[in-house]
């Protein structure tokens, strides 16, 4: 957890995790890409359907790396993707098991909550937002590590 930087010296508590795709899923869309090709490749030719794999295959490619993301804890701020909330303004941040996740997003989800959301990632961690100026009641972020990303956001704001 602990990071040297630069001239800062040891930058105590820090977290950091990046959220992305997983082996299953880019082999899911490989398949369905190759599937689609084969489709349009029996039906207008080869170069058609290589043409057809080529694109299909960029573009999930694009999809997929678009949708990874970094959750990281420093000094002053939690920041998931480009998204960044001061510590002053985070309260209570719970760990959610994969049962706890599925209600938090589902039946008992505030439409006004701040939503970082994976379906390949089925625990989360909740973290309650008290800056009055914001309407976010909390953010719901989903986290591969979301026991290690409680006690680090813990630890950050007893510093």
């Amino acid at each position: 957890m602990d990071k040297k930087i630069g001239n800062m010296g040891n930058i105590e508590n820090s977290y950091r995790e990046s959220v992305y795709a997983p082996w299953w899923v880019w082999s899911l869309t490989l398949g369905m890409c190759g599937s689609l090709s084969v489709a349009f490749g029996a039906a207008l030719g080869m170069a058609v359907g290589l043409a057809t794999f080529a694109v299909t295959g960029l573009l999930t490619s694009w999809a997929l790396i678009s949708s990874a993301y970094m959750i990281q804890i420093t000094e002053e701020e939690l920041k998931v993707g480009k998204a960044h909330l001061p510590l002053k303004f985070c309260d209570q941040a719970i760990a959610l098991d994969p049962l706890q996740s599925r209600t938090r997003r589902g039946p008992m989800a505030d439409p006004a909550c701040y939503l970082v959301l994976r379906g390949w990632v089925n625990t989360a961690v909740t973290v309650n937002v008290t800056d009055p100026s914001d309407p976010t009641p909390y953010w719901f972020i989903s986290s591969r590590h979301p026991n290690k990303l409680v006690a680090a956001l813990a630890a950050a704001k007893r510093n």
